[in-house]
């Protein structure tokens, strides 16, 4: 049994183009650059070891369908 369930999405900002020129310049690694479409989830819950691995497969087979268009 699932008790305590908390689900927050939020959106991952990109970076700023000025943001990106000065890295460059500075020789610093550039991440989230292509990060405008995309949102990260979170999900919180307390139950036993079985349905969190249930759970993961789930979100796993969700994401596989995802990327085959379904």
């Amino acid at each position: 049994m699932i008790t305590n369930l908390k689900i927050k999405a939020s959106p991952v900002k990109g970076m700023p183009l000025d943001q990106v020129f000065k890295k460059l310049e500075s020789g610093k690694p550039i991440t989230n650059l292509n990060a405008g479409d995309r949102h990260l989830l979170k999900v919180e819950m307390e139950t036993d070891l079985e349905t969190c691995k249930k759970v993961v497969e789930y979100i796993q087979e969700l994401g596989k369908a995802a990327a085959q268009g379904k």
